[in-house]
């Protein structure tokens, strides 16, 4: 017999992203100096990656759910069983629940506990597109990103005028920029303060940066819970996507290291997002500065506790 229970999801400090862009597990936080990157800790970064500070996020989020068994095949379309219980299902009828995600943002809907029982996995269902928020500020000026058209790397040939700060300008950038090569269409460099933050969107019109892929399996286990899993990218229809074009939303599945059990006495559940790690940050050495080649958006983390 389900309960009527208010359901939650709450925004705070995760450990570990749902998949990652580079070849590496895990990437350090950019080193600050007070509210400011420090050029002199890039040297130390081994790879030359690290993730900077973001100020939120927004999701659109379609489905919520948890599963008795692996839910890929199903959700892939490859077999008619579905083990999953819905908190939240766009695919039958409910809304989309948007959200701005900051560390302490939090939202909740009525919902229904799932039966007792054993749930050995759980996905959630968010847009392709993700809006960003970011704020990219130096201790010094030694950064070099693209012009602000997006067409060349400021102050190309020579890239002799290096900044300190690097913002977006409104724009949209895709995973398929990547493969085409668009490097410079998402770094821009700004001399002035950035009192006010201009808004990113990223898209994930694919799981790879050099070709289309639909499926990416997480090939580690996440530090904070041990668990693994894998992102799908599927279409309006709730199919998996065909073509970059075809790509509107993202299924995260978890499968947990330990079973999440339901009893009589559980109360809530929590699924989480974080606007950390959200904008990874790659560089180039060019003499005593640093090109910055690209700015890796996106990279939601999810994770789900029971109470």
């Amino acid at each position: 017999m389900l309960r009527k229970s208010i359901f939650l999801i709450l925004i705070q400090f995760i450990l570990c992203p749902i998949f990652w862009f580079v070849a590496h597990a895990q990437t350090e936080i950019c080193k600050m100096n007070g509210s400011k990157i420090d050029v002199s800790e890039i040297t130390n970064l081994s790879p030359k990656v690290c993730d900077a500070p973001v100020r939120s996020f927004n999701l659109d989020i379609f489905q919520l759910a948890v599963c008795t068994s692996d839910p890929t095949e199903f959700l892939k379309g490859n077999s008619t069983e579905d083990p999953c219980f819905y908190f939240w299902d766009h695919n039958k009828g409910d809304n989309s629940i948007s959200v701005g995600v900051t560390k302490s943002s939090e939202t909740s809907f009525p919902s229904s506990l799932p039966p007792t029982g054993v749930y050995t996995h759980g996905f959630g269902t968010i847009s392709s597109t993700i809006g960003i928020n970011a704020e990219f500020e130096f201790d010094e000026q030694k950064i070099i990103g693209g012009n602000s058209e997006g067409t060349a790397w400021h102050s190309a040939p020579f890239l002799n005028a290096p900044q300190s700060f690097i913002q977006g300008g409104d724009r949209n950038v895709t995973m398929k920029d990547f493969t085409d090569g668009n490097y410079t269409k998402f770094t821009e460099t700004f001399t002035e303060s950035q009192a006010s933050l201009n808004e990113f969107t990223f898209t994930y019109n694919s799981l790879s940066v050099s070709t289309f892929l639909n499926t990416l399996e997480r090939g580690f286990a996440a530090p904070h819970n041990g668990n693994y899993g894998r992102s799908l990218l599927i279409n309006n229809d709730y199919d998996l996507a065909s073509s970059y074009n075809d790509a509107t939303k993202i299924i995260i599945i978890e499968d947990y290291a330990s079973p999440k059990v339901v009893t009589d006495q559980t109360n809530s559940i929590l699924f989480k997002y974080s606007p950390d790690y959200t904008a990874r940050l790659n560089f180039v050495a060019n003499g005593d500065n640093w090109i910055v080649p690209g700015i890796f958006f996106g990279n939601p983390q999810f994770d789900i506790e029971f109470e």
